[in-house]
């Protein structure tokens, strides 16, 4: 699936979060799924150059089911490439279910660094990827939470 980044655009508002100035941008586009690589890479780019944001937040059905599963090794070649471009990433859902101690761990493991983030609502992953001191003033919502 290819962004339609003008689209995109048009569907995106953005609005201050009162206690560090951050600038969250909002798209309403819905789900863009991450199944491969490829995927992640084109989000990357419309991130980065298309908003000019330094981090995206996505929804945790937007990711590959193969990307929970460890052993794959599809996690650690989706999430090299967020390292790799210096974009944080945030991913929301429900992990309170997990019952894989590798994936508790991966999960914990990336929440004390800070530049990618497992968390319940996009307000919390903010707070995830702000307080860790790395500045960032910007980041796309990309994420559409399960009712």
């Amino acid at each position: 699936m290819k962004y339609d980044v003008e689209k995109k655009k048009k569907m995106c508002r953005s609005y201050e979060m009162p206690l560090n100035k951050l600038i969250a941008c909002k798209n309403d586009a819905g789900n863009t799924p991450l199944n491969t690589l490829e995927d992640v890479l084109d989000m990357i780019v419309t991130v980065t150059y298309q908003f000019d944001c330094e981090g995206v937040i996505i929804g945790k059905q937007q990711l590959n089911p193969d990307f929970f599963d460890l052993k794959t090794g599809l996690a650690g070649e989706m999430l090299q490439k967020f390292v790799t471009y210096n974009i944080r990433l945030g991913i929301v859902g429900d992990f309170s279910t997990v019952e894989s101690r590798n994936l508790k761990d991966f999960i914990y493991e990336s929440n004390k660094n800070g530049k990618i983030v497992f968390a319940k609502t996009v307000e919390n992953a903010i707070e995830l990827l702000t307080d860790k001191g790395y500045p960032v003033s910007k980041i796309l919502n990309m994420c559409q939470e399960q009712k």
